[in-house]
């Protein structure tokens, strides 16, 4: 079954999980959308083997503390969801409007001069395409807060501006603005260094919660029932998809939510 999951081949010195399964490099947000996407692929099973479901539910259990501690630093959920739906549809068609307007400038020759611009943009603002607007609405809020902090900081809009972007550029920013006052967050602060520390250590517990997961559903494939191998790939599929995602190289797409 070949699902590419960096299983390793030396032989371990334990039977830990840590050291029978190589899982992605994963920051906090990585692991709540990959967690999420291997939570979703087995509740879309209609039974889960019996053996399969203590590893599930401790993997539920780390992604839901490690949500709850990425959510209390953003503050208090939105009063309005409604309008906080339309803001994060407007927020990610901006998004993605960009993303498609830098990307047709990337697929010009790099002897023209914009188009080596626009390949550097696209790799500092799009690195994994519209993956983070696919995150909840806080974690999608601080991530498109970032990369607008970037544009300032290092002083990208003089590029933008270069390649005629700027009415992107405008329009995005007032959607930003829209997006924050209705998530609540217009007197968002930094966390205190202390918020680091109980982060660290959710995101190790539910990498852990990931492997001992992926580890019982490798070991619940026999090799005799093909229908056990098929579960696999289905159960593992959002674990394949990650591992194969391309490196950034100015063409990655995603579509934006609909």
């Amino acid at each position: 079954m070949p699902l590419a999951l960096g299983v390793t081949d030396a032989m371990p010195r334990s039977f830990d999980p840590n050291d029978l399964v190589a899982m992605p490099r994963l920051d906090a947000n990585g692991a709540l959308e990959l967690g999420a996407s291997l939570i979703a692929c087995a509740r879309a099973e209609a039974r889960l083997p019996s053996a399969l479901v203590h590893g599930l539910d401790e993997l539920i259990a780390e992604h839901r503390n490690l949500e709850a501690i990425l959510d209390e630093r953003l503050g208090p959920p939105p009063p309005d969801g409604y309008r906080a739906r339309r803001a994060d549809v407007l927020e990610d068609n901006h998004w993605a409007a960009l993303h498609d307007w830098l990307l047709a400038w990337t697929r010009l020759p790099l002897t023209v001069p914009e188009a080596f611009t626009a390949r550097r943009l696209f790799e500092v603002l799009f690195p994994e395409g519209l993956s983070f607007t696919q995150l909840p609405y806080k974690l999608e809020w601080q991530e498109a807060e970032d990369r607008l902090k970037r544009i300032m900081s290092d002083q990208l809009e003089r590029d933008i501006e270069s390649l005629g972007g700027m009415p992107f550029l405008r329009t995005l920013r007032d959607a930003h603005a829209a997006y924050t006052e209705a998530l609540g967050l217009g007197s968002f602060r930094p966390a205190p260094p202390r918020y680091e520390i109980p982060k660290k250590k959710s995101l190790e517990a539910t990498v852990v919660a990931m492997r001992g997961y992926v580890l019982r559903v490798l070991g619940h494939v026999d090799e005799a029932d093909a229908e056990t191998s098929l579960l696999a790939g289905r159960l593992l599929k959002a674990l394949r998809d990650w591992n194969e995602r391309p490196l950034p190289t100015g063409n990655t797409v995603m579509p934006p939510r609909s």
